[in-house]
């Protein structure tokens, strides 16, 4: 009988299914993968355009000097807490590989649930002992009394439900983590759009390592830029897990126009606005049709209507052009996530469902 020529390792393995990216052609108003509706500022655009190709000859700075300041300027520590590499999915698994353990005699790394859906895959993959800590009935992170853990993985604000952590509630995880002696990954991807930012409580916390992206707030997805914010020690583990893998993890054009796009503040901080102030309309709509929405501090908002469940209701509105996101387990069969778009797209949105209520389509 003929071996497998592939691991049992990856045979065992579910990977991640990201959102819809069309394929058709066809006209789509695409609200399913939580991207930035305006792109990137000019500062970032002018420097792709005027790109020196012929220094593409050469390997990146494997350091990535220049971006790692950048960062330290945008959120205010030193280069040595900054580490960059290929989008924050690339730092969430070299972060799993640097600070948790594969033993199955190790306790479980405590992932709170719902949320991202990476998260357990990650540590399947590292073969790291994960456990599900459902969220309470407010969707709020809860963990029981004396349970055994080794870490602690989880977003603010959350992934899918865009509910942000209270300054309180994060100082009081923090601390019992790290009386516990967990290390913790905060998963900041949407930290822009409202909530209180970690960046600078790495330097209260040895044990914390603040995880962002580019993607979002930036309008940078296609560029896969992440960052990771910590203590020397932490930061020198990553570099470890990197070398290990690859050495020059960031390219020279991503070097240089994501360092371009920290610098530009002002662009920035006007497309969040933006953003936030449609979130905060397109909300109330969604409300004044009778549906039940999730508080958001992210890009997007978590809905579900009583009369229709989340797959039909992606499919319907698939059906009208308009893609958005519908995960299938139990808790969350009944909404969908919305990711903002711009004004007029949101516009349309609620256009469709007035026409959907009124069973004209």
């Amino acid at each position: 009988m003929r071996r497998a020529w592939t691991s049992r390792r990856v045979r065992a393995l579910t990977p991640y299914t990201p959102g819809e990216q069309p394929k058709d052609g066809r006209p789509l108003i695409k609200l399913n993968t939580n991207e930035n509706p305006y792109g990137p500022g000019e500062k970032a655009a002018a420097v792709l355009r005027d790109f020196p190709a012929d220094t593409l000859r050469l390997y990146p700075n494997p350091e990535a000097q220049g971006l790692r300041q950048a960062f330290a300027r945008h959120v205010g520590l030193t280069p040595e807490e900054v580490y960059v590499s290929n989008s924050s999915d690339e730092v969430l698994s070299f972060a799993y590989a640097a600070l948790f353990d594969s033993s199955p005699d190790e306790p479980p790394l405590l992932i709170p649930d719902p949320g991202y859906g990476f998260y357990p895959i990650f540590a399947d993959y590292h073969q790291i002992p994960w456990r599900l800590l459902p969220l309470d009935a407010n969707w709020e992170v809860d963990i029981p009394s004396g349970i055994a853990g080794q870490g602690l993985v989880l977003a603010d604000p959350n992934a899918p439900t865009g509910i942000a952590l209270t300054i309180s509630a994060k100082t009081a995880i923090l601390d019992r983590a790290l009386a516990a002696g967990w290390p913790v990954i905060l998963d900041e991807a949407y930290i822009a759009f409202g909530g209180e930012t970690a960046a600078t409580w790495v330097r209260r916390y040895p044990n914390l390592l603040v995880v962002r992206t580019l993607s979002k707030s930036h309008g940078l997805a296609g560029l896969r830029v992440g960052a990771a914010f910590g203590q020397p020690e932490l930061i020198r583990a990553l570099e470890t897990v990197r070398d290990s893998v690859n050495a020059y993890p960031l390219d020279r054009v991503a070097l240089a126009v994501a360092e371009a796009a920290l610098d530009d503040a002002d662009w920035t901080a006007e497309t969040v606005r933006r953003i936030v102030a449609t979130r905060e309309v397109f909300t109330a709509g969604l409300r004044a049709r009778g549906f039940e929405v999730l508080p958001s501090a992210a890009n997007f908002v978590f809905a579900r209507h009583p009369d229709c469940d989340g797959a039909t209701l992606l499919e319907r509105l698939r059906g009208q052009g308009i893609l958005v996101r519908h995960f299938s387990r139990e808790r969350l069969r009944p909404w969908i996530r919305i990711t903002i778009g711009t004004d007029s797209q949101m516009t349309r949105f609620l256009e469709v469902l007035d026409l959907l209520a009124e069973g004209e389509t």
